[in-house]
């Protein structure tokens, strides 16, 4: 009785919510040292159909990517394509307009379609216009900070999504 209640708790606030939408990507590339190596890496992404744009940042060895309106994003795709070009991915960040949502550890929530989890988060946070969070993954970090968040991961949201779990992907993201 008390996991109906809860689940139904989780249900309500979003049901309710308006969360927000996922504004742009800043995707941290390690190995780019040039800008034909900057080209390369950008040239692949944009052969991605959701990506809009590319701007790199050389100095600080970072894309900038903004999607297309309505477009399914596929983070696991842009780091692949970064695989591809021959470099690997430093990070992952993906800038997010919130609308007040108050984040905690373990809370989830749909982003067209995808499902963000957030994980290693201390105390309860409210969260209002664009914010960084970050990816937690293989794909989207170096081996060993990876380690230290491998624990942490959970498969919370499909308790709370049980029909779309199977149709949405569900990234591990923390502030």
């Amino acid at each position: 009785m008390k996991r109906v209640g809860v689940l139904f708790c989780y249900m309500c606030c979003f049901i309710g919510m308006s969360v927000g939408q996922v504004k742009s990507v800043l995707l941290g590339i390690d190995g780019l040292h040039c800008s034909a190596c900057s080209l390369s890496a950008e040239k692949l992404l944009l052969q991605l159909d959701f990506i809009k744009e590319v701007k790199m940042d050389l100095n600080k060895h970072v894309a900038e990517v903004t999607f297309k309106e309505g477009a399914g994003i596929d983070f696991a795709a842009m780091a692949a394509k970064v695989v591809d070009a021959g470099f690997s991915v430093r990070s992952l960040f993906v800038v997010y307009n919130f609308t007040n949502v108050s984040v905690a550890d373990h809370f989830c929530f749909d982003a067209l379609t995808m499902t963000f989890s957030f994980i290693g988060i201390k105390s309860s946070k409210v969260l209002n216009g664009p914010e960084l969070i970050h990816l937690v993954g293989k794909d989207f970090m170096p081996g060993g900070e990876y380690k230290k968040w491998k624990l942490l991961e959970t498969n919370s949201c499909h308790s709370v999504y049980p029909i779309d779990a199977g149709a949405k992907k569900v990234y591990q993201v923390t502030l």
